[in-house]
């Protein structure tokens, strides 16, 4: 784990380990043989001569010696042990065969053998060892009425000595013993002692990840999670108030994209850090994944609400404050919903779920707002639910339509296009218009695909009409914003023309002045120039309604606009027709056709004939028709010219 990284690794602490036995195993060699040659010395002074005692003790130092040396080498070691403890265990056995036996001063030292396996080989060796010696101390005892057990060869004074010598030896090694397991103890205690607090240091830090936000330090989804639910379920006060609020920071996205996530990182920090200045010690402060933040608060019940929508004001207001990170200038905007609600009366799962629908409510109301939660706004997501699974449903039904409503020309009164205006067919039938709908569609991301169901059924309805004789020079089709900025949105036209064999004049792109900006760098505007460069006509709609400026009119390739119905309604004052009389000027000087919506009356078509317009569409003319009742129309008022529908519209200014 990283949090253990000051502490010894496993694998060191036991190389440690092993590097102190071997040399403890070396210096016991050392001075065990040492002292056997001090004896052997000693005895050869005293008694010439060669005995079997003197070999076995002249084998074993030689032994001893060569284990000091071997004991070194780590792959030796266990077979330096080993042979320790084999040959301290039949050297003692050996040498009490031939001095005295049980009696004699050479059989403590089959002693050694086990203090040797417990010192350098575990508990096993050590039983293994201690067993044996049992064994052969039996073995003594058995064999010595047969005479095979030798008496000592040394005066007995000499064998005082010898004895007191040997001794040394097996206390040295005893002592030795003793004193490394109680140092090696100590040491594993200091060693367990500092690898606990390493633990608890570590552990520590890991809850505290658990709990925190890697990014801005602050409380994470897990943490509220538990917060809330050690609220709800242990809540001693009965006057307690939960407060949640749920905050959502507006325009986010678009520093990510312009200044690149570190920047985004700092806008995060920034704002975990105000919010954090703004709420008290008491409240919880967390970021529950993204740009998203939920802050918890408890009041008293004889608190004012007021005083949360205070607080979540105060919030939007720091958050809408520039700020700096990086010497780079960045804002940010806040959506807030909050939640007021008795802990008692409380489920977590409920808190969470209505201060969403509070904050959806906020950024539907034009963002930059705090909103509490009501039971109407539950009732509203639900329809709001309802009728997105009803949308859904319809494009698996092909409930997908258009109501088509025809544009004529003011002083021909001939048939110049047809509008295909996208409708959805509920369950019973009926149609719904855009305003049903058309914020749904936007908010799931279906809006493109609205807008390809319904031009490939204005191509359909287009190809229909042509069969049936009627002279319907083109179909226009609404685009949304999504549409324009979809990289192949002037492909996906292109092959519903080419499988219908039709023409790129057999269309035209209404787009809305809403949509248009003046970046030229803009997709849609890029996507509009696409169209005029495969000949597809593109028209603004709504011109007049006050987005568009006079330099989307310059910079886009644009072939007419259709002027708005506020610009006609009081077409009779001065005032507006002079807007209308500049603005079809300006048309004509860029050479754009001009449409009119909403023409209803016949003083209206009158005044906008005498004024130039080229062409009227409104439902004073013809309200939207699904194909059937189009094709009645077109019936009823002639065919190709359209001839009685001109005498029928010029009747209508006259009177």
């Amino acid at each position: 784990m990283a949090y253990l990284s000051g502490s010894i690794p496993r694998s060191s602490m036991f190389q440690a380990d092993l590097e102190a036995k071997q040399r403890l195993l070396s210096r016991v060699a050392v001075a065990s043989s040492l002292i056997l040659a001090a004896f052997v010395v000693i005895i050869f002074a005293l008694l010439p001569g060669i005995k079997p005692g003197k070999v076995i003790a002249i084998l074993t130092t030689a032994g001893l010696a060569a284990i000091s040396w071997t004991s070194l080498q780590p792959k030796l070691y266990k077979p330096s042990a080993i042979a320790t403890v084999v040959i301290l265990m039949l050297a003692g056995f050996a040498g009490s065969l031939t001095n005295g036996g049980l009696e004699g001063y050479v059989a403590p030292i089959l002693l050694t053998s086990p203090i040797a396996a417990a010192l350098f080989l575990g508990p096993r060796a050590t039983i293994i060892s201690a067993g044996t010696v049992v064994l052969l101390y039996t073995l003594l005892l058995l064999i010595e009425p047969y005479g095979i057990v030798q008496p000592e060869p040394y005066p007995a004074d000499l064998t005082a000595v010898a004895a007191l010598v040997l001794l040394a030896t097996a206390t040295a090694l005893c002592t030795a013993g003793i004193g490394y397991f109680a140092y090696d103890s100590q040491d594993k205690i200091r060693s367990l002692t500092d690898v606990q607090g390493k633990l608890v240091e570590a552990a520590d830090k890991l809850q505290h990840a658990a709990h925190h936000d890697v990014l801005t330090g602050i409380a994470n989804r897990q943490k509220l999670q538990e917060y809330l639910e050690t609220l709800v379920t242990n809540d001693a006060n009965g006057d307690a108030q939960i407060c949640l609020i749920h905050v959502d920071l507006d325009k986010f996205k678009e520093v990510n994209d312009t200044h690149g996530h570190p920047v985004g990182d700092g806008v995060l920090r920034e704002a975990a850090q105000r919010m954090t200045q703004i709420c008290s010690d008491a409240d919880l402060v967390s970021r529950v994944g993204g740009d998203e933040f939920v802050i918890v608060t408890i009041k008293s019940r004889l608190e004012p609400a007021e005083m949360i929508q205070n607080l979540s004001e105060r919030i939007i207001n720091q958050i809408n404050r520039p700020i700096f990170v990086n010497g780079v200038e960045c804002h940010v905007d806040a959506s807030i919903g909050y939640i007021i609600s008795d802990i008692a009366c409380s489920s977590v799962e409920s808190l969470i779920a209505n201060a969403d629908i509070a904050l959806y409510e906020s950024k539907r109301s034009g963002r930059g707002v705090a909103r509490q939660f009501t039971g109407a706004m539950r009732e509203g997501i639900e329809l709001q639910r309802s009728i997105l699974s009803d949308l859904k449903l319809a494009f698996t039904e092909d409930r997908i339509t258009c109501a088509l409503q025809p544009q004529i020309c003011f002083q021909s009164g001939a048939l110049q296009s047809v509008e295909a205006l996208g409708r959805i067919r509920n369950q019973s039938g009926s149609l719904l218009v855009p305003a049903d709908f058309l914020d749904t569609l936007q908010d799931v991301g279906l809006i493109d695909a609205f807008d390809e169901r319904v031009m490939c059924k204005a191509l359909d309805a287009l190809i229909e009409l042509r069969g049936q004789g009627f002279q319907v020079p083109s179909v226009s089709v609404n685009a949304s914003a999504k549409s324009l900025r979809s990289p192949d949105y002037v492909e996906k036209i292109q092959h519903q023309l080419s499988v219908r064999n039709l023409s790129h004049e057999d269309i035209v792109v209404e787009v809305l002045e809403s949509t248009l900006i003046e970046d030229r760098d803009d997709m849609a505007a890029k996507t509009i120039g696409k169209l005029c460069d495969t000949g597809i006509k593109t028209v603004m709609d709504d011109f007049g309604s006050g987005h568009a400026s006079m330099g989307a009119l310059l910079d886009l390739k644009l072939d007419g606009i259709k002027i708005d119905r506020s610009l006609i309604t009081d077409i009779d004052c001065e005032r507006s027709r002079t807007v209308v009389e500049a603005v079809l000027k300006l048309s004509q000087g860029l050479n754009l056709t001009t449409v009119v919506e909403g023409v209803e009356t016949a003083r209206q078509f009158h005044v906008l004939q005498s004024m130039g317009c080229d062409a009227a569409q409104g439902f004073g003319i013809c309200k939207p028709l699904e194909l059937t009742d189009l094709a009645e129309w077109l019936e009823r008022f002639g065919r190709s010219e359209v001839a009685y529908l001109q005498g029928f519209v010029r009747r209508s200014a006259i009177a």
